[in-house]
């Protein structure tokens, strides 16, 4: 959105609050406009930078490391403080000084734009889809205009598509993951983006994935967006995919035999997608008290969905949980690549059995 609408914006979100200071500046280097916030409730000041995000007006699906408003947030007990703290901020932000918490939105994006691309995505867009499978994770992609995606896959390393092959067909829902502090033009991601078509670099599940790649064009920096969503999926659901294995694990208990005293289980076609649920409910059982560890270490050193660059943490369980959880990450992406494979392994045939009926039935 222009300025005017981003003033706007800023107005309408803060229109309940107490404002006692608002400045709106720009960063040198990408052009994106920023407004710096303080408001006061109750003697407790807090300083706000607002980002003026690139899909602000699609419909939002998620935010992290970044609160429902502004893409940085301190809390400070005076207003001289507060103005202080956010003239600090926006001055690090016109002067392309980042922090490494990097807070994105994930929007959902309309499904018209397999039909005009350019209409609904920019260049230098982080788009995803979800994984084909099931499995609770994203294929990502930077959009490069002209409705071409650069992206890493398994088979094909990185490579240039159209957007609907990114995707697996027009009908599958993308979105787009918005850093809310723009640290590379749209230019600057796409340029990086084609040059790594030159590089052979090979696809790696675990230390060079789709993620890694679109994160490195987009920041500079290689992480996954997915990582906190995933562990959070897996602890949450810990209990009821046990309640499923414990069942599955009775069923499969009945399909093995003893071959030289080694125990053997013959799985069906339907019995392996199962088997992969064991495994998942038994990484979650590991993950679980590490993960909640985390998070009850997370919430006592920093303030819940408030980036704080300034915060000092001398928690000296904190480094050792996260070591724990990136392990844990790793094993865990791992666990989930070689579930999709046997599923997909095991589920083709019927799958082209099934497209085969289903030919029979339209062409009969």
């Amino acid at each position: 959105m222009d300025l005017s609408e981003f003033k706007a914006y800023v107005a309408k979100t803060f229109e309940d609050d107490d404002v006692c200071h608002c400045v709106f500046f720009k960063s040198k280097h990408t052009g994106q406009h920023f407004a710096g916030v303080v408001t006061e409730e109750d003697g407790v000041y807090w300083s706000f930078v607002v980002a003026n995000e690139r899909h602000l007006k699609k419909q939002r699906i998620r935010s992290e490391n970044c609160n429902r408003a502004s893409a940085k947030s301190k809390q400070s007990y005076g207003k001289e403080t507060a103005v202080k703290n956010c003239t600090e901020m926006y001055n690090e932000l016109v002067k392309d000084e980042f922090s490494q918490n990097f807070g994105f939105r994930v929007y959902n994006v309309d499904p018209n734009c397999y039909y005009n691309p350019d209409k609904y995505l920019v260049k230098g867009d982080v788009i995803q889809r979800d994984l084909i499978g099931g499995l609770p994770a994203s294929h990502e992609g930077i959009y490069v205009g002209n409705g071409m995606v650069i992206h890493n896959t398994n088979g094909k390393n990185i490579c240039k598509t159209t957007l609907k092959e990114f995707a697996g067909g027009s009908d599958v829902q993308l979105r787009v993951v918005d850093y809310c502090i723009q640290r590379k033009t749209p230019d600057e991601i796409c340029t990086l983006a084609e040059s790594f078509l030159k590089i052979n670099k090979k696809y790696n599940v675990v230390f060079n994935n789709c993620q890694h790649f679109t994160s490195l064009c987009a920041t500079g920096v290689e992480f996954m967006t997915d990582k906190r969503q995933l562990t959070e999926k897996i602890v949450v659901s810990g209990i009821i995919i046990t309640v499923i294995a414990q069942g599955t694990l009775h069923k499969l208990a009945k399909e093995k035999q003893e071959i030289n005293g080694i125990t053997i289980i013959i799985a069906t076609s339907e019995t392996i997608a199962e088997y992969y649920l064991v495994i998942v409910a038994l990484v979650s059982v590991t993950v679980s008290p590490l993960a909640t560890k985390r998070t009850e270490t997370y919430r006592q050193t920093r303030p819940i969905y408030v980036e704080n660059t300034h915060a000092t943490n001398t928690n000296i369980l904190e480094p050792i949980a996260n070591g724990a959880v990136a392990v844990v990450d790793t094993f865990v992406d791992g666990i989930c690549a070689i579930g999709n494979g046997f599923v997909s392994l095991f589920t083709a045939p019927r799958r082209r059995q099934t497209q085969r009926q289903n030919n029979d039935v339209l062409y009969n």
